[in-house]
């Protein structure tokens, strides 16, 4: 993996309220808008990083629970 130095921006394929959503990525953080707006959203990248866990535990306990109510 290579480390961010200088920051990047890039669009990205996924549309939001009808506008593609542009990430500029930097070394600590993350921030996040749509195109042709300029106010975003900037997210640190560990909070991205435990979002991803709690998305992760949520979809295993949701497993759980329907095999639990399969098995019944």
């Amino acid at each position: 993996m290579i480390a961010v130095k200088k920051p990047v921006k890039r669009e990205t394929s996924t549309i939001y309220r009808g506008r593609p959503l542009i990430a500029e990525m930097h070394a600590g953080y993350v921030v996040l808008r749509e195109k042709g707006r300029r106010a975003g959203v900037s997210v640190d990248w560990c909070a991205i990083y435990d979002l991803g866990w709690k998305l992760l535990a949520r979809q295993k306990a949701e497993e759980k629970r329907k095999a639990k109510r399969i098995g019944k």
